[in-house]
């Protein structure tokens, strides 16, 4: 994983948006990588971040693509969905 050579084949931006949350901007991204071994057809990816306070918070949840469309894309929405700063 990571920057490993041929850890990821590609990368595609699925969807964006950015959404006010308490006065706090936090940006959704969607993203499906393939990795070089074909490994479960790539993974679905969904990235919540938002800044506060001069820091950034992230949070990063996945699946692999066949468990995303065996249902795991719920949990991996409702758990990027959730994520707030105080």
């Amino acid at each position: 994983g990571g920057f490993d050579n041929n850890a990821v084949a590609t990368a595609n931006i699925l969807d964006t948006n950015i959404q006010d949350v308490g006065g706090k901007p936090y940006y959704y991204l969607s993203v499906l990588t393939r990795t070089a071994d074909g490994d479960e057809g790539g993974k679905h990816q969904l990235i919540t971040a938002t800044v506060n306070g001069g820091k950034l918070y992230i949070c990063k949840a996945q699946a692999g693509d066949k468990r995303w469309f065996k249902g795991a894309n719920k949990f991996v929405e409702k758990a990027a969905t959730s994520f707030s700063v105080a």
